[in-house]
């Protein structure tokens, strides 16, 4: 039914609950997914054609902030909107006028609203305006006046003056490269004709295309991709795909353009492998500091944003059977600044031959004797150099974009040491089965028994609080030492609970830390005994702890003991909680 409602109406709901912390769901990718995986564009100005209310303008403000912005809407009913939006945005400037290939005058539908298509005529059928020309227009889609016979009259018209692309480029300065965003509804050949000299200078093309003919001449979707491909741009990516309610047939999409030169098409294989190594879709070497936004040929200012270097170790022993799913997770982000560890801890199986097979995007990798997974880490860490530090083992899996989001919290707070985000579960098969509850950390919650298991695979932290806490991981255990890394990690920060995905524990018959749980959790508790012997004002904690063990050993009050007070020791608020770092159109910290 979502189909029914117009796409600017979804838009605009779509935003409202972002901006109010709420994510929607989709099955098909989004705006901010396309986005995402072009960490690289680099756009100065966003010029949206058919801009309606300016909505989808708003939106991408979220990903290129530093922009100028153009919009260009034919209905006056539109211009409250964007005197708002022109109003709340330095950066923003609109014209209420058509994108065509010269300057006239057009007629066209007028939609009511933000709708998609005129009122229903007579005998339910939609009344739009055809020309025998060749160029039609849906609602709000310019027509040329002098286009004549018009046949099938729509319920209301309206006229609106014309204007290319590029004169309007031209008369305000803009400066490339460009982002050029069409909501044209059949119109698009003029428009782009219209804006030639922009289109040479542009990053990235964005049409709204049809799977229909809307009217006599207007451009189909396949039809679209080779006008553009003649003008040397190539479709890259789709989103908000939507269906034709009546019969489910696909309808209409965004459609994703950049220049035919770009990196994106110098292969045509799904998968790029030799014998000896494995091409990835992922940038080139990283650099030290790559800015988050930078303009072509703009050198970064001091003070401007980074991308911090993220270091990653796996350390593995006989992990052929999942190893390259594992590194592939990491590798095939593109994160610009990564600087990832392969340490093989004595295999003996065909893991060595797997890790040389992606070599050539690795920062290093370390063949050893077997001395244990912490001595391993212990070995990469000891050639890391980033700022910020994590580690996934040769199982587990990093979620889409998970080191961006790493990167962009820690860039976004300084003061922000220890981090850990939803705690997520993959099967054997790596499909994630499971999002689990985001706890609140606090030191002695954690030492009392609450929060015990945070999840290793989501949780990065900064080089300082890793040599303030020793700067090595603690070889006396097989499978606790990173909870003995916390207990260290917790004398000296707060760990920030961060409401995102970042990375996800695989569930495996071989999983190391599933072998003997009752050991784990004895292990455990050892290290909580002697961390409470060395901090002082514990007494309290130790109570609890004794009172935790007694009700323990009876089956049926551990069950009521559980959900009741350690419940309650989960959720209660207090001033020992830590913050949470959550996504509201930016970064933000609520205590």
């Amino acid at each position: 039914m979502i189909e029914l409602v117009p796409k600017p109406v979804r838009r605009l709901f779509r935003s409202y609950l972002e901006g109010r912390g709420f994510t929607c769901g989709a099955a098909a990718p989004d705006l901010a997914a396309v986005m995402a995986r072009r960490p690289e564009l680099s756009v100065n100005t966003v010029i949206e054609v058919g801009a309606s209310d300016g909505s989808w303008s708003e939106q991408m403000m979220r990903f290129l902030p530093d922009a100028q912005y153009l919009l260009v809407e034919a209905q006056e009913a539109h211009e409250a909107n964007l005197k708002r939006l022109k109003a709340a945005h330095a950066n923003v400037d609109y014209m209420l006028c058509a994108a065509g290939d010269g300057d006239s005058a057009l007629a066209f539908a007028a939609a009511e609203g933000l709708g998609g298509t005129a009122p229903a005529g007579p005998g339910g059928r939609e009344h739009r305006l055809q020309a025998r020309t060749g160029q039609a227009c849906a609602t709000g889609t310019a027509l040329p006046e002098h286009s004549h016979r018009l046949e099938a009259c729509a319920t209301r018209t309206a006229a609106a003056p014309v204007a290319a692309v590029d004169a309007l480029v031209r008369e305000r300065n803009l400066q490339g490269p460009f982002l050029l965003k069409l909501a044209a509804h059949g119109f698009e050949v003029p428009t782009l004709e219209g804006a030639r000299e922009t289109l040479s200078e542009s990053a990235m093309v964005v049409i709204e295309a049809y799977n229909f003919t809307l009217a006599p001449g207007a451009l189909r979707f396949h039809e679209l991709c080779a006008f553009l491909e003649s003008r040397g741009f190539r479709c890259a990516d789709l989103y908000d795909i939507s269906q034709r309610p009546r019969d489910h047939a696909l309808w209409q999409m965004d459609m994703v353009f950049l220049p035919s030169s770009h990196p994106v098409f110098e292969s045509n294989k799904y998968y790029s492998e030799s014998s000896a190594t494995t091409e990835l879709p992922i940038t080139e070497p990283p650099k030290r500091e790559l800015p988050i936004t930078r303009s072509r040929g703009q050198a970064a200012a001091v003070g401007d944003p980074a991308w911090p270097r993220i270091s990653l170790v796996t350390a593995v022993y006989n992990g052929e059977r999942f190893l390259e799913a594992t590194m592939r997770s990491i590798l095939s982000q593109g994160y610009p600044n990564l600087e990832y560890i392969v340490v093989n801890d004595g295999s003996t199986d065909g893991t060595a031959d797997i890790i040389r097979k992606y070599e050539p995007h690795l920062a290093c990798w370390i063949n050893q004797p077997n001395k244990g997974l912490y001595a391993a880490l212990n070995a990469g860490f000891a050639k890391s150099s980033g700022e910020i530090l994590g580690w996934l083992n040769a199982s587990d899996m990093l979620h889409t974009h998970g080191l961006f989001v790493v990167g962009s919290v820690f860039a976004a707070f300084p003061e922000v040491e220890w981090i850990t985000g939803h705690p997520t579960v993959f099967d054997e098969r790596g499909l994630p089965v499971a999002v689990l509850n985001l706890p609140r950390w606090s030191r002695y919650r954690f030492l009392a028994g609450a929060n015990r298991h945070i999840q290793q695979e989501s949780t990065f932290w900064r080089r300082s609080l890793w040599e303030k806490a020793g700067g090595r991981m603690s070889t006396d255990y097989r499978a606790e030492g990173d909870f003995e890394l916390w207990v260290r990690f917790f004398r000296h920060a707060r760990l920030h609970t961060l409401k995102a995905l970042i990375g996800g524990y695989r569930l495996h018959e071989d999983a190391l830390s599933q072998s003997n749980i009752e050991r784990y959790d004895r292990n455990c508790d050892a290290i909580i005994e002697r961390e409470l012997d060395s901090t002082p004002n514990t007494g309290k904690v130790r109570l609890f702890r004794k009172i935790n063990r007694a009700m323990n050993r009876n089956p049926v009050t551990g069950i009521i003991w559980r959900h009741t007070v350690l419940n309650a020791l989960y959720k209660l608020p207090g001033p020992d909680w830590s913050p949470v770092i959550e996504y509201r159109g930016k970064w933000v910290i609520r205590r």
